[in-house]
Order: structure tokens, then sequence, then C-alpha cells
């Protein structure tokens, strides 16, 4: 999730993909995944509302697989940069 700057991503060649809206598309999974602390612990994610109605634990918890894994990086003490594949 980015908040604010999305445009500028194209110029430096990311895809902005929406992971706690749209999770991955297709079979494809991006090389990184970056995730801001508040929602690597599920503080700040909303509702998602397009899917239907989901319980406070499963909002909580949509990220929870990255919690036990090692990042590549902590970016500014609250983005953790995350290796999907090579």
């Amino acid at each position: 999730m980015l908040l604010g700057g999305f445009i500028t991503l194209k110029f430096y060649d990311v895809e902005y993909i929406d992971a706690s809206a749209h999770g991955h598309p297709g079979n494809s999974r991006p090389r990184y995944t970056a995730i801001g602390a508040s929602f690597l612990n599920g503080s700040t994610l909303p509702f998602n509302e397009k899917d239907g109605i989901i319980t406070n634990e499963q909002r909580v918890n949509q990220f929870a697989e990255y919690r036990n894994r090692t990042p590549e990086v902590v970016i500014g003490n609250s983005v953790y940069l995350f290796r999907e594949r090579d």
C-alpha cells in the first residue's frame, strides 16, 4: 500500500499494485513487496468492502504471513521490504 506519490512510481519503472485490495493479480507475484509497519500489524487496514463483509480478525491478519518472515531491509524503521522471488 502506498499513501501518496503513487504517480511517481512509473518514473522508476515500479508497478503499483494495491495488495490490500487486490492481492497479486493472476498467478504473477512481484519480485518485492513493501509493507508499512501499521499495515503489517493490521492496525490501520480498512475493511475491504469490495469483496464483501470480512471479520475484524480477517482484516487485522490480512498480512499475517509476512509477520514471521525476515525482510530484506527495513526502510525508515517503518517500511518492510520482502523478497517474493529472485
